[in-house]
This record gives structure tokens, sequence and C-alpha cells, in this order.
């Protein structure tokens, strides 16, 4: 496990580790991006659960509109929808947050059932994914190549593919697509087969190079793995990073991998391309939180405001990077809970901080005054940090 520090003004003792000042501010090797999990639109308790995330996310751009040290991005780890339901609404969100010039990577999980329409994901077309926010699609790059790298961001692999759920039948070496590779159903919902991104090679895995704010300068990649990250599909893309790093000189440059979750039946193979790259971490999702409180029976699970535990931060990832350090792996879940996080990589020093927030004690974004991202937490009531709570600090892990 990594080990992780909470940064804040005083010095304490934070689970066990000493903690103490750290500067955030004024570094040019520093870049502030957003994350999160799980909006799941159309889940249970729908009205409950929509009204949660829509307003979610277009804070979540709020934010990175105001933040004058950010890099515009925002990842979302899987499960958009629900069983095929609430496609819509969250195609809804995807145009709110571009109309405040700010990308979403986003990327499929388990419950993300049938086909999302071209230019309601970033996954589903070269041109969504190089659309430049609030640009329409296919806007010609001249027009959009200033606004681009002002938001810090630019594509820097993509691949059509299946996206495979990571559940082979009976003979994990077979070639995806075969006879021998069946897309699973749910057990307990037999008449609705997995994704359709398991059947045909429509969506993309991609990674993107994160800019330092102020230049073009690549300070970190981030890598959308989807729905099973161990699955086949997305262990071969993560392998064709890989390489493409290797054969350009850049595996010094961290990466940033994006998933849903750790299911998948190529483990050892996952984790043999984690010991080659500088992965800096891994942002998850669909994993539930407190399932055993009775008095959270409604909530499904997923987490809200109300987990502080060791296991939304280094509870699924073991292995250690290519400097044989431990990975950094952070449960971002569930916007649908009003829950989203900060994640700032400090590349010099070689540490991940990271920032749980509660979008409900945010109030109006808009009202936020524009700033850096330390100033717009300044600015936000102590209710409304849950990951260290009611403090603006963050915890730190080194990578």
């Amino acid at each position: 496990m990594a080990k992780y520090r909470f940064t804040n003004q005083f010095t304490a003792l934070f689970f066990g580790v000493a903690t103490f000042l750290l500067p955030l501010e004024g570094r040019a090797d520093q870049i502030t991006f957003l994350a999160g999990a799980d909006p799941q639109y159309e889940f249970y308790d729908r009205d409950v659960k929509n009204n949660r995330t829509d307003p979610t996310m277009r804070a979540m751009a709020k934010v990175l509109e105001k933040c004058t040290d950010c890099t515009k991005v925002m990842t979302i780890a899987g499960d958009l929808s629900h069983d095929g339901d609430g496609h819509g609404q969250y195609a809804s969100s995807y145009a709110a947050v571009l109309s405040r010039g700010v990308k979403i990577l986003d990327g499929l999980g388990n419950h993300d059932i049938g086909m999302y329409e071209t230019g309601t994901t970033s996954f589903n077309s070269l041109a969504a994914l190089k659309q430049v926010p609030p640009m329409p699609l296919n806007a010609p790059d001249a027009a959009v190549d200033v606004i681009r790298k002002g938001q810090g961001w630019e594509l820097y692999d993509s691949l059509v593919s299946q996206v495979d759920s990571g559940e082979p039948a009976g003979d994990s070496t077979a070639e995806v697509g075969s006879p021998q590779w069946k897309c699973p159903t749910f057990a307990d919902r037999p008449d609705k087969a997995a994704a359709m991104y398991c059947m045909v090679a429509v969506a993309r895995y991609y990674t993107f190079a994160l800019k330092v704010p102020g230049s073009d300068r690549t300070a970190a990649y981030v890598v959308q793995l989807h729905n099973a990250m161990k699955s086949k599909t997305a262990v071969a893309y993560l392998q064709r990073v890989r390489d493409k790093l290797y054969q350009q000189q850049k595996q010094e440059t961290p990466i940033v991998i994006v998933g849903h979750s750790f299911e998948g039946s190529m483990g050892t193979q996952f984790n043999t391309l984690l010991r080659q790259l500088n992965v800096a971490a891994v942002l998850y999702g669909h994993y539930h939180c407190n399932m055993v409180d009775p008095d959270r029976s409604s909530e499904q699970g997923h987490c809200d405001y109300r987990d502080l535990s060791d296991e939304l931060v280094n509870s699924r990832v073991s292995t250690k990077n290519k400097h044989n350090v431990d990975i950094p792996d952070i449960n971002t879940n569930a916007i649908f809970h009003n829950v989203f996080w900060v994640v700032r990589l400090d590349t010099d020093r070689r540490v991940v901080m990271v920032k749980r927030l509660n979008r409900h004690h945010i109030g109006d974004a808009s009202a936020l005054k524009s700033g850096t991202m330390d100033s717009l937490l300044g600015q936000m009531a102590s209710a409304a940090f849950v990951y260290p709570k009611a403090s603006a600090g963050f915890v730190s892990l080194p990578y």
C-alpha cells in the first residue's frame, strides 16, 4: 500500500502518518483536473439520483471554468446511465459541461447498455474525441487549436475497438469476437446482454496528453480503459500505449489510468504493464461503500459523503510502477451522490494529491470568484470537504 499524508497548515497525525505543510501553489510542474464516476442516470430512486447527478456534473464544469490553474478536463470512470435507460439525461449533462469549455473524458461501465448517440459521449467517434468545447463537432482545426491549447489537453492516441466485459466464456485465450468469446449476460437480467460495445467495434479506447497550464508541455497522460480494466481489449490497448510511449521515449511521463472496475481475466498481464509504466494513479468507480449499513439500503451501496474510510484510497491496486513505488488508486464514485474529486499531480516531486468534495455544500458554483484551485477551495464551506474532512487540504500519495 502506498503511504499518504494529509497536507494543510497544521502539523497532525492522519491515519498514522505524520502530516505537514506542502506548498501547493505556484509550481509550473503541477496539473489539476476533476474526476468522478457513476453518474448512472435512471438508477434506483431515479428522481432523487437524477436531481443530484446533473447539478453535480454542471458544478464540476463551473469549478473548472473558474479555475485559472486547472487543465479544463474532467474524467468519468463509467456507468454513465443504467441498463439502457438515461442516455438522454446523460447527453444533456454532457452538452452542458462542454458549453463551459470543459472536456469530458468519459468511459463505459457495466451498466452502460445500448448505443450512445454520436456526440453525446467522448468515445463514440474520432470527431467527438477531437471536439474542442464549446465548439461543435468537426470544427476546423485552425479555428479551435488556440482554444484547445488554452484548455490544456491534446488527443494522443485512440483505437476503435470492442469494449470487452472481461468475462470470457471459458477460454481466456480466444480471440475477441471469435465463437469462443461471448459477451456476458447479467445473471439477474437474462433478457439484457452486456453492452453492445462488447459485440461490435464502435467505441474508442483513448489517451489524452494533459498540458502544464500556460504551456504546450505534456505533464501527464490520461488513459481510458472503460469497463473492465483487466479485460482482453483493455489490456491490449494499454500495451499499445506502452509501446508508443517507449518508441517515442516518453515512458517517464506519468500516466493516470481511468476505468470502471478491476474485473477481467488478464490480471497478470495488466499488472505486468503497470510495472513497466510510470503510473501516477488509477481512478475507478463501480465498487460500493458501506453495503452492510441497514440505514443506507435505499442508497444501493454507492459511495456518498458519509464514506471517509481508507477504502476510498489505496484499496485495490497492490502493484508497483516502473519506479518500484506503490501505485495510488482512488475510488471516485458516485457523482449521483454529489461526490467528485480534485486531482493534482506534481510531476517534480512525484506525488498525486487528491481531495473529495460534496457538491451539495459548495452551493452555486457560478458564484465562485475566478482564481487558482486553492483559491476556489478557500471560498467553499468546510462542509464541502469530505476527504480530508472539513479541511481545504489534500491527501498526498507518492508515485
